[in-house]
């Protein structure tokens, strides 16, 4: 009997991983690499990849971008998401398909303890670039009495342009 099982949860297991819908986003490919912004002491470094994830609730899977950020200040790192090994950015997808080269990005402030989100717009050339610009803060954070005040900014740059690392 429990070799019956086994063997219909197996054939459930392949059934429903055949049936799974995978939804690939072509777009995503260009805003993979490393990409760095050096001016004025401050460095950052965005390294962005393609994952899979399952889409909630759902039989389907879909193409998204994650990476880690590295921030510097006259050769000082002030933070390194790769050392910590757990990805920065997440999620990002593109919207609007009438804007194939602007993504949104959700990403992680560990020094500040809060999430925001950026768009980040490709722009092709010699080498190619990205646009980073912060469109939004976490929301509305409850205080207590002696709690500091809220600190809207992030500790990475909110408006800067980063070339494609060769």
């Amino acid at each position: 009997m429990k070799k019956i099982i086994l063997i219909i949860a197996i054939i459930c297991n392949n059934y429903i991983a055949m049936a799974q819908e995978h939804f690939h986003s072509p777009n995503l490919d260009k805003f993979v690499g490393t990409w760095i912004y050096n001016k004025n002491g401050k460095e950052l470094e965005l390294t962005l990849r393609v994952v899979t994830k399952k889409v909630f609730n759902k039989n389907a899977t879909i193409d998204a971008l994650e990476g880690f950020h590295i921030y510097k200040i006259n050769g000082k790192t002030i933070d390194n998401a790769t050392e910590r090994n757990e990805p920065s950015l997440f999620s990002g997808h593109v919207h609007d398909k009438t804007k194939p080269n602007v993504l949104t990005i959700f990403f992680s402030d560990v020094l500040k303890d809060k999430h925001g989100d950026a768009l980040i717009t490709f722009v092709s050339g010699k080498p190619d670039k990205i646009a980073w610009v912060v469109t939004e803060s976490e929301g509305l954070r409850l205080r207590k009495e002696g709690d500091p005040e809220f600190d809207r900014f992030f500790t990475i740059p909110d408006n800067v342009v980063l070339e494609r690392k060769k």
